[in-house]
């Protein structure tokens, strides 16, 4: 098939760090390597990570009439099969040029974008709500990729049709290969987080759980942490591992410097996303410690990717997060730092318990492959009319 893959967010650079930009990329490139010929259509492409290996990448412009011109002679051009678009508060262009040009448009919906710039970013545009439910209201199908999320358009949008699509991850980069080397981190219990350090990712929380339990299996003798069987402990210091960057990195590095974190946490930075599987790879234990949220609509991509690594998991239980876990984690009630720090200190200090729980990692990861996830959305974008439905795939 000739595809044409759309993203008009203007916060989504092709070649950027984040967890969108990630997936535009990867869910584009295994399209093509299934044989597919896959044009991507993006508002802003930029630079830092490679670009996707797709058969084409063209630049949108920002006025929607314009940019949909442009997807219209792209349609034409390359005699395109399916229009793909990533759901954004721009989205617009991509609905005008399928209906120009006879085709449907199948929808990605990764969140409630609307409610999400209200709470988290405090935009106040009154008419965004409604914006966001004629967008969905006026896509042929739409897929998304978590439970909440399929609830959400099935109650704007009740006659569209809607599946449920999980995200995935690159399991071959996650699930081979050395772990990354640096300093601080040889014969030490690593504890990880990968991913954008904004406050609902509720890094801050993970440094005060660390805290706890790293100063208590430090202590002497008869002061380590409780929760595992003392003769499972190998004896190593744990340390912190931080990988990326994000509005809140300044503040943890300050808390990092106080005396009951000083030397056990180690920031990496911003890195391409190539050179993550390695670094996560060198993971004893992971963490997604998400704030606690109404309606919570996410499908980490981080989560996805611990898994693909044969990392435990340690999350809060909200959500789909237990479902996409199971048993290769430990779940805290959200925002509880304490319940936080005592799942670490279980898993810390019992090595049968993570060995037990990394085998049950990787099987999961077996159905979060990238080409799998892509298979899932073609699939559903090709069926007729009367074939779709609202359902899980």
């Amino acid at each position: 098939m000739n595809i044409l893959y759309v993203c008009a967010d203007r916060g989504i650079p092709l070649l950027g760090g984040k967890g969108a930009a990630v997936h535009v990329r990867a869910v584009t490139t295994a399209m093509q390597a299934l044989g597919h010929r896959v044009t991507l259509a993006v508002r802003r492409i930029e630079s830092g990570n490679r670009a996707p290996a797709v058969h084409r990448i063209v630049s949108l412009d920002g006025d929607s009439e314009v940019a949909s011109r442009q997807l219209a002679g792209l349609i034409a051009a390359e005699r395109t099969d399916v229009v793909i678009e990533r759901y954004s508060l721009q989205s617009g262009a991509a609905r005008q040029a399928t209906g120009n040009c006879g085709l449907p448009l199948t929808l990605e919906v990764n969140a409630p974008l609307a409610e999400e710039a209200r709470r988290y970013r405090q935009l106040t545009d009154p008419g965004a709500q409604e914006r966001e439910e004629q967008t969905l209201r006026s896509a042929d199908r739409v897929h998304v990729v978590s439970p909440a999320l399929l609830r959400y358009v099935q109650a704007v949008a009740p006659g569209i049709a809607v599946r449920w699509i999980p995200n995935g991850c690159d399991t071959g980069a996650f699930g081979s290969g050395k772990g990354a080397t640096a300093p601080g981190l040889d014969g030490r219990l690593v504890v990880g987080f990968a991913g954008s350090m904004k406050p609902w990712h509720g890094v801050a929380d993970l440094l005060e759980a660390f805290a706890r339990v790293s100063a208590a299996m430090c202590a002497p003798a008869g002061g380590a942490a409780g929760g595992g069987r003392p003769d499972d402990r190998d004896g190593r210091e744990p340390v912190l591992v931080l990988v990326g960057d994000g509005p809140e990195q300044e503040a943890l590095r300050h808390r990092a410097q106080a005396a009951d974190l000083a030397g056990r946490v180690v920031f990496t930075g911003a890195l391409p996303h190539d050179m993550v599987p390695a670094y996560v790879r060198h993971f004893d234990i992971a963490v997604a410690p998400y704030r606690p949220m109404l309606d919570f609509y996410f499908h980490p991509l981080k989560i996805a990717e611990y898994l693909a690594a044969g990392v435990p998991v340690v999350y809060p239980d909200q959500g789909g997060l237990r479902d996409l876990v199971g048993d290769a984690g430990l779940g805290y009630p959200p925002g509880s730092s304490e319940q936080l720090a005592e799942r670490l200190a279980v898993l810390l200090s019992d090595h049968p318990l993570r060995r037990e729980m990394a085998g049950a990692a990787q099987r999961r990861a077996d159905e979060l492959d990238w080409r799998r996830v892509a298979e899932r959305v073609l699939a559903f974008a090709a069926e007729p009319a009367s074939a779709t439905g609202s359902s899980r795939s």
